[in-house]
């Protein structure tokens, strides 16, 4: 994959990816509005997530639910743009110290840091997640992400366990890589590199429930059925986490969830909204004044303004997007028109929670 094209499918995912991430952000805000704890009931129509699994989750609703529950080196803020496509360390002390060569990353790590089962967060943990993501069993499509770190050839052949360009040494990270890549913190800022627990297994089938170190973690999945997030006691950070839990159905009737939605039966459907449903909530709700949200991922171009984006990532992801989804993964397009920007409805306008 070249340096271009997965750079505009990381821009257009995360405009998608910080969409629905503001779901969960708006849900645990601290407006006056909003009140702590509770569940907040979701739907994921016509559609469940490729995977939960770090190492392997590739679709953009999979990264979605990631947003809330990764404690990444750096990562982007929850904050309007442009200040939230701006990376900002998290569980980094800052932004990592780069030789003159631009061939080696030095991270410092926060001290303090626990993931949801209550381990201390050392180097050793993102460590855990480079190392493991170059297993050759596992088949992680975050390979070709980071295949320029010095002896990543050797894990990804089989040949090796371990790569000499990742060490840990107690709270320090050093990264050495074969080339200068200018795009390596927005790789790192991906989900697959997020702190793993040392004790995660590397099951090519993926783990399905794991311990996070951000606001939340997955406690559940069963696939095409349920997942469900909890809020993660440990997390001592800024990022807002009020909703105590996050309960989404998967696979459901995309009509049937507008109506749940409507009768206040369910809070959001992150599977999107029927075609059709458009001009009735805009009439009844009035666009982009509550409940009913109509927003572009990306600021369009004067010469694309009318091209939609099409999916051109990994084939991982690629085949797992469906038709009716409103945010389409791995979109090597940088421009979206208005007609295809996506919409969002929430009974509740994302403030409180079902208790």
């Amino acid at each position: 994959m070249s340096r271009k094209l997965w750079l505009s499918a990381i821009m257009a995912a995360l405009g998608a990816i910080l969409l629905l991430a503001a779901g969960f952000a708006n849900a645990a805000s601290t407006s006056s509005a909003a009140k702590k704890g509770g569940t907040m009931r979701m739907n994921m129509s016509a559609t469940d997530v490729d995977f939960t699994d770090p190492s392997l989750a590739y679709g953009t609703i999979s990264w979605q639910i990631e947003f809330a529950t990764a404690l990444k080196l750096v990562n982007y803020p929850d904050k309007a743009p442009p200040l939230g496509g701006r990376l900002q360390p998290e569980a980094a002390v800052g932004l990592p110290i780069v030789s003159k060569n631009g061939k080696q990353y030095t991270f410092k790590i926060k001290s303090g840091l626990k993931l949801s089962n209550g381990e201390t967060v050392t180097a050793k943990n993102f460590q855990k997640a480079i190392f493991r993501a170059l297993t050759k069993s596992m088949q992680s499509p975050a390979v070709p992400f980071i295949g320029d770190i010095v002896g990543a050839d050797k894990m990804i052949a089989g040949q090796a366990n371990t790569a000499a360009g990742v060490v840990a040494r107690g709270n320090t990270l050093i990264l050495k890589l074969n080339q200068p890549d200018g795009g390596m913190l927005s790789k790192l800022a991906m989900p697959f590199f997020q702190a793993l627990s040392l004790k995660m297994a590397n099951d090519p089938k993926g783990v399905d429930a794991y311990p996070s170190g951000g606001p939340y973690y997955i406690q559940q999945r069963i696939p095409n059925r349920r997942i469900v997030l909890k809020r993660n006691k440990f997390y001592k950070g800024n990022r807002p986490a009020n909703i105590d839990t996050f309960d989404i159905t998967v696979n459901t009737n995309l009509d049937q969830s507008l109506l749940q939605v409507k009768s206040n039966q369910i809070d959001y459907d992150m599977g999107g909204l029927p075609p059709t449903a458009h001009a009735d909530l805009a009439k009844t709700y009035g666009t982009n004044k509550g409940q009913y949200q109509v927003h572009q991922l990306v600021r369009p171009t004067t010469s694309l303004s009318t091209r939609r984006g099409r999916p051109s990532g990994p084939s991982r992801c690629a085949r797992r997007r469906t038709s009716r989804s409103t945010a389409r993964p791995c979109s090597a397009s940088a421009a979206r028109s208005p007609a295809s920007a996506p919409t969002r409805f929430s009974r509740r306008a994302w403030v409180g929670s079902r208790t």
